[in-house]
Protein backbone atom coordinates (compact mmCIF):
# COMPACT_ATOMS: atom_id res chain seq x y z
CA UNK A 1 0.00 0.00 0.00
CA UNK A 2 1.31 3.02 -1.25
CA UNK A 3 1.04 5.62 2.17
CA UNK A 4 1.59 9.24 0.55
CA UNK A 5 -1.42 8.34 -2.38
CA UNK A 6 -4.45 10.66 -2.14
CA UNK A 7 -6.77 7.93 -0.38
CA UNK A 8 -4.89 8.22 2.87
CA UNK A 9 -5.28 11.95 3.61
CA UNK A 10 -9.25 11.71 4.12
CA UNK A 11 -10.11 9.37 6.51
CA UNK A 12 -12.38 10.21 9.30
CA UNK A 13 -13.16 7.14 11.37
CA UNK A 14 -15.51 5.97 14.05
CA UNK A 15 -14.91 3.68 16.45
CA UNK A 16 -17.49 2.77 20.06
CA UNK A 17 -18.89 6.24 19.08
CA UNK A 18 -15.27 8.00 19.38
CA UNK A 19 -14.49 10.08 16.53
CA UNK A 20 -11.34 10.54 15.36
CA UNK A 21 -9.23 12.21 12.64
CA UNK A 22 -6.76 9.70 10.87
CA UNK A 23 -4.30 11.81 9.12
CA UNK A 24 -2.27 8.80 7.75
CA UNK A 25 -2.83 4.96 7.46
CA UNK A 26 -1.51 3.83 10.95
CA UNK A 27 -4.10 6.05 12.34
CA UNK A 28 -6.56 3.99 10.26
CA UNK A 29 -4.76 0.77 10.65
CA UNK A 30 -5.08 0.91 14.79
CA UNK A 31 -8.98 0.86 14.35
CA UNK A 32 -8.98 -2.63 12.93
CA UNK A 33 -8.06 -5.44 14.83
CA UNK A 34 -7.34 -8.03 11.99
CA UNK A 35 -3.51 -9.48 12.30
CA UNK A 36 -3.44 -9.63 8.66
CA UNK A 37 -3.88 -5.74 7.47
CA UNK A 38 -3.05 -6.41 3.80
CA UNK A 39 -5.56 -5.29 1.03
CA UNK A 40 -5.56 -4.27 -2.53
CA UNK A 41 -8.84 -2.73 -3.10
CA UNK A 42 -11.43 -0.52 -1.62
CA UNK A 43 -13.56 -3.89 -1.54
CA UNK A 44 -10.41 -5.69 0.54
CA UNK A 45 -10.59 -2.23 3.04
CA UNK A 46 -13.86 -2.16 3.38
CA UNK A 47 -14.84 -6.24 4.40
CA UNK A 48 -11.59 -5.13 7.13
CA UNK A 49 -13.76 -2.51 7.97
CA UNK A 50 -16.76 -4.65 8.31
CA UNK A 51 -14.63 -7.46 10.48
CA UNK A 52 -13.47 -4.80 13.13
CA UNK A 53 -14.62 -2.54 15.80
CA UNK A 54 -14.95 0.35 13.55
CA UNK A 55 -18.94 0.92 13.14
CA UNK A 56 -19.12 4.51 11.29
CA UNK A 57 -17.30 6.82 9.19
CA UNK A 58 -17.99 10.06 10.01
CA UNK A 59 -18.64 12.39 6.90
CA UNK A 60 -18.96 15.66 8.58
CA UNK A 61 -19.28 17.37 11.80
CA UNK A 62 -23.19 16.13 12.49
CA UNK A 63 -22.89 13.27 9.49
CA UNK A 64 -21.59 9.47 9.64
CA UNK A 65 -22.37 6.35 7.30
CA UNK A 66 -22.73 3.19 9.80
CA UNK A 67 -20.64 0.34 8.48
CA UNK A 68 -23.58 -2.52 8.10
CA UNK A 69 -22.61 -4.94 5.93
CA UNK A 70 -24.23 -5.34 2.56
CA UNK A 71 -27.33 -3.05 3.76
CA UNK A 72 -25.31 0.11 2.66
CA UNK A 73 -21.89 -1.48 1.34
CA UNK A 74 -22.76 1.11 -1.74
CA UNK A 75 -22.83 4.33 0.13
CA UNK A 76 -19.71 3.77 1.90
CA UNK A 77 -17.91 2.17 -1.20
CA UNK A 78 -19.17 5.94 -3.41
CA UNK A 79 -17.90 7.76 0.00
CA UNK A 80 -14.46 6.36 0.05
CA UNK A 81 -14.37 6.38 -4.13
CA UNK A 82 -15.51 10.10 -4.25
CA UNK A 83 -13.01 11.32 -1.83
CA UNK A 84 -10.19 9.40 -3.89
CA UNK A 85 -11.67 11.47 -7.07
CA UNK A 86 -11.54 14.87 -5.29
CA UNK A 87 -8.18 13.95 -4.08
CA UNK A 88 -6.58 13.45 -7.35
CA UNK A 89 -8.76 16.54 -9.09
CA UNK A 90 -6.61 18.87 -6.53
CA UNK A 91 -3.60 17.41 -7.82
CA UNK A 92 -4.83 18.38 -11.64
CA UNK A 93 -6.49 15.45 -12.96
CA UNK A 94 -9.76 16.03 -14.62
CA UNK A 95 -12.76 13.71 -13.75
CA UNK A 96 -15.52 14.42 -15.37
CA UNK A 97 -18.03 12.28 -13.27
CA UNK A 98 -16.78 11.64 -10.04
CA UNK A 99 -19.66 9.38 -9.42
CA UNK A 100 -18.73 6.82 -12.28
CA UNK A 101 -15.47 7.17 -12.07
CA UNK A 102 -13.21 4.10 -9.23
CA UNK A 103 -9.66 4.60 -8.73
CA UNK A 104 -7.76 2.55 -6.19
CA UNK A 105 -5.91 4.16 -3.25
CA UNK A 106 -2.49 2.88 -4.90
CA UNK A 107 -3.08 3.80 -7.89
CA UNK A 108 -1.14 7.35 -9.56
CA UNK A 109 -2.15 9.67 -12.00
CA UNK A 110 -0.17 12.32 -13.60
CA UNK A 111 -1.20 15.93 -14.08
CA UNK A 112 -3.35 17.19 -16.88
CA UNK A 113 -4.96 13.55 -17.45
CA UNK A 114 -8.88 13.47 -18.61
CA UNK A 115 -10.96 10.51 -17.22
CA UNK A 116 -14.48 10.14 -18.99
CA UNK A 117 -17.39 8.21 -16.75
CA UNK A 118 -17.38 4.93 -16.39
CA UNK A 119 -13.78 3.90 -15.30
CA UNK A 120 -12.61 1.68 -12.81
CA UNK A 121 -8.50 1.91 -12.12
CA UNK A 122 -7.37 -0.23 -9.41
CA UNK A 123 -4.38 -2.24 -8.02
CA UNK A 124 -0.58 -0.70 -8.41
CA UNK A 125 -1.12 1.07 -11.68
CA UNK A 126 -0.19 4.47 -12.56
CA UNK A 127 -0.63 6.35 -15.64
CA UNK A 128 1.37 9.25 -16.72
CA UNK A 129 0.32 12.93 -17.54
CA UNK A 130 -1.80 14.20 -20.14
CA UNK A 131 -3.42 10.91 -20.87
CA UNK A 132 -7.11 10.04 -21.77
CA UNK A 133 -9.31 7.68 -20.78
CA UNK A 134 -12.40 7.49 -23.01
CA UNK A 135 -15.37 5.68 -21.55
CA UNK A 136 -15.17 2.09 -20.07
CA UNK A 137 -11.93 1.21 -19.65
CA UNK A 138 -11.09 -1.42 -16.79
CA UNK A 139 -7.59 -0.78 -16.02
CA UNK A 140 -5.57 -2.92 -12.83
CA UNK A 141 -1.77 -3.48 -11.89
CA UNK A 142 -0.75 -1.29 -15.34
CA UNK A 143 2.06 0.81 -15.99
CA UNK A 144 0.79 4.10 -18.79
CA UNK A 145 3.09 6.21 -19.93
CA UNK A 146 2.37 10.12 -20.87
CA UNK A 147 -0.33 11.08 -23.54
CA UNK A 148 -1.63 8.13 -24.27
CA UNK A 149 -5.61 7.29 -25.60
CA UNK A 150 -7.71 4.53 -23.99
CA UNK A 151 -10.91 3.87 -25.52
CA UNK A 152 -13.13 1.13 -23.79
CA UNK A 153 -10.52 -1.60 -22.95
CA UNK A 154 -9.16 -3.90 -19.96
CA UNK A 155 -5.47 -3.61 -18.80
CA UNK A 156 -3.76 -6.01 -16.25
CA UNK A 157 -0.42 -6.59 -15.37
CA UNK A 158 0.97 -4.89 -18.27
CA UNK A 159 3.47 -2.07 -19.44
CA UNK A 160 2.44 0.68 -22.02
CA UNK A 161 5.17 3.99 -23.03
CA UNK A 162 4.28 7.16 -24.39
CA UNK A 163 1.88 8.04 -26.81
CA UNK A 164 -0.20 5.17 -28.04
CA UNK A 165 -3.82 4.84 -29.02
CA UNK A 166 -5.42 1.74 -27.64
CA UNK A 167 -8.66 0.41 -28.05
CA UNK A 168 -11.71 0.35 -28.38
CA UNK A 169 -12.44 -3.07 -26.89
CA UNK A 170 -8.58 -3.99 -27.01
CA UNK A 171 -7.53 -6.87 -24.47
CA UNK A 172 -4.07 -6.42 -22.87
CA UNK A 173 -3.55 -9.27 -20.84
CA UNK A 174 -0.40 -9.43 -18.16
CA UNK A 175 3.11 -9.88 -19.24
CA UNK A 176 2.64 -7.86 -21.93
CA UNK A 177 4.47 -4.53 -22.95
CA UNK A 178 3.79 -2.19 -26.01
CA UNK A 179 6.53 0.54 -26.75
CA UNK A 180 5.79 4.24 -28.10
CA UNK A 181 3.53 5.50 -30.91
CA UNK A 182 2.18 2.35 -31.39
CA UNK A 183 -1.75 1.85 -32.10
CA UNK A 184 -3.69 -1.15 -30.14
CA UNK A 185 -6.91 -1.29 -32.09
CA UNK A 186 -10.15 -2.57 -31.55
CA UNK A 187 -10.82 -6.23 -30.52
CA UNK A 188 -6.92 -7.18 -30.51
CA UNK A 189 -5.84 -9.04 -27.78
CA UNK A 190 -2.09 -8.89 -26.67
CA UNK A 191 -0.58 -12.05 -24.54
CA UNK A 192 2.28 -12.39 -22.84
CA UNK A 193 3.70 -10.06 -25.71
CA UNK A 194 6.42 -7.32 -26.51
CA UNK A 195 5.20 -4.58 -28.94
CA UNK A 196 8.38 -1.95 -30.20
CA UNK A 197 7.95 1.26 -31.27
CA UNK A 198 5.53 2.36 -34.15
CA UNK A 199 3.97 -0.66 -34.73
CA UNK A 200 0.10 -0.81 -35.79
CA UNK A 201 -2.29 -3.96 -34.68
CA UNK A 202 -5.52 -1.87 -36.03
CA UNK A 203 -8.36 -4.98 -35.53
CA UNK A 204 -9.43 -8.16 -34.63
CA UNK A 205 -5.96 -9.79 -34.13
CA UNK A 206 -4.71 -11.95 -31.06
CA UNK A 207 -0.79 -11.60 -30.86
CA UNK A 208 0.08 -14.16 -28.12
CA UNK A 209 3.61 -15.37 -26.77
CA UNK A 210 5.56 -13.29 -29.58
CA UNK A 211 7.85 -10.61 -29.88
CA UNK A 212 6.86 -7.96 -32.32
CA UNK A 213 10.10 -5.23 -33.58
CA UNK A 214 9.35 -1.77 -34.75
CA UNK A 215 7.92 -0.03 -37.43
CA UNK A 216 5.00 -3.57 -38.02
CA UNK A 217 1.90 -3.61 -39.59
CA UNK A 218 -0.53 -5.94 -39.17
CA UNK A 219 -3.16 -6.78 -41.06
CA UNK A 220 -6.80 -7.75 -39.75
CA UNK A 221 -7.35 -11.19 -38.60
CA UNK A 222 -3.64 -11.74 -38.25
CA UNK A 223 -3.46 -15.29 -35.20
CA UNK A 224 -0.22 -15.88 -33.34
CA UNK A 225 -1.17 -19.52 -33.28
CA UNK A 226 0.64 -20.28 -30.36
CA UNK A 227 -0.40 -23.23 -29.04
CA UNK A 228 -0.03 -26.94 -30.12
CA UNK A 229 -2.08 -28.87 -27.56
CA UNK A 230 0.21 -29.26 -25.00
CA UNK A 231 2.41 -26.03 -25.10
CA UNK A 232 2.77 -22.79 -25.73
CA UNK A 233 5.15 -21.62 -28.47
CA UNK A 234 6.79 -18.37 -29.31
CA UNK A 235 7.32 -16.26 -32.42
CA UNK A 236 9.17 -13.09 -33.28
CA UNK A 237 8.64 -10.28 -36.33
CA UNK A 238 11.51 -8.43 -37.24
CA UNK A 239 11.42 -4.22 -37.97
CA UNK A 240 9.19 -3.47 -40.87
CA UNK A 241 7.69 -6.32 -41.80
CA UNK A 242 4.09 -6.60 -43.05
CA UNK A 243 1.33 -9.24 -42.02
CA UNK A 244 -1.36 -9.03 -44.81
CA UNK A 245 -4.87 -9.93 -43.33
CA UNK A 246 -6.08 -13.11 -42.22
CA UNK A 247 -2.60 -14.55 -41.95
CA UNK A 248 -1.91 -17.62 -39.10
CA UNK A 249 1.28 -17.74 -37.83
CA UNK A 250 2.35 -20.75 -36.93
CA UNK A 251 4.79 -20.54 -33.91
CA UNK A 252 7.38 -20.85 -33.17
CA UNK A 253 8.87 -19.11 -36.47
CA UNK A 254 10.93 -15.85 -36.99
CA UNK A 255 9.75 -12.94 -39.67
CA UNK A 256 12.84 -11.36 -40.60
CA UNK A 257 13.12 -7.81 -40.82
CA UNK A 258 11.28 -6.47 -43.68
CA UNK A 259 9.60 -9.29 -44.41
CA UNK A 260 5.71 -9.34 -46.68
CA UNK A 261 3.47 -12.08 -45.70
CA UNK A 262 0.64 -12.15 -48.74
CA UNK A 263 -2.95 -11.77 -47.05
CA UNK A 264 -4.51 -15.09 -46.41
CA UNK A 265 -1.37 -17.15 -46.01
CA UNK A 266 -0.52 -20.09 -43.02
CA UNK A 267 3.06 -19.47 -42.14
CA UNK A 268 4.60 -22.80 -41.04
CA UNK A 269 8.05 -21.45 -41.75
CA UNK A 270 11.01 -19.04 -41.13
CA UNK A 271 10.61 -15.90 -43.56
CA UNK A 272 14.03 -14.25 -44.24
CA UNK A 273 14.86 -10.98 -44.32
CA UNK A 274 13.27 -8.82 -47.36
CA UNK A 275 11.59 -11.86 -48.87
CA UNK A 276 8.22 -12.20 -49.31
CA UNK A 277 6.11 -15.30 -48.26
CA UNK A 278 2.71 -16.26 -49.82
CA UNK A 279 1.19 -19.25 -49.15
CA UNK A 280 -2.66 -20.00 -50.12
CA UNK A 281 -4.08 -22.20 -53.44
CA UNK A 282 -4.63 -20.54 -56.92
CA UNK A 283 -8.29 -19.54 -57.44
CA UNK A 284 -10.34 -21.48 -59.81
CA UNK A 285 -13.75 -20.43 -61.65
CA UNK A 286 -16.00 -23.00 -63.07
CA UNK A 287 -18.48 -21.00 -65.55
CA UNK A 288 -22.28 -21.81 -65.06
CA UNK A 289 -21.80 -23.91 -62.19
CA UNK A 290 -24.50 -22.00 -60.58
CA UNK A 291 -27.00 -22.46 -63.45
CA UNK A 292 -26.24 -26.27 -64.20
CA UNK A 293 -26.87 -26.57 -60.10
CA UNK A 294 -30.36 -24.63 -60.32
CA UNK A 295 -30.96 -26.57 -63.72
CA UNK A 296 -30.56 -30.44 -61.70
CA UNK A 297 -32.81 -28.87 -58.61
CA UNK A 298 -29.89 -29.16 -56.86
CA UNK A 299 -30.03 -25.20 -55.25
Amino acid sequence: VDYSSPFWAITNINRDGVCAFCANIEALLSKINDADLSFNNLDDLYLKLLSSNVNSIEISNDEKLQIEGSINYGQIYKYLSLTINENFMKRGVFIMDTNSTYIGFDVKIGAGTLIYPNNTINGDTSIGKNCTLFSNNHIENAKIGDNNKIKASVMFDCIIGNNNEVGPFAYIRPQSSIADNCKIGDFVEIKNSSIDDHTKISHLTYVGDSDLGKNINLGCGVVFVNYDGKLKHRSTVGDNAFIGCNTNIISPITISNNAFIAAGSTVTEDVPEYAFYIARSKGTIKENWVKDRHEKGKI
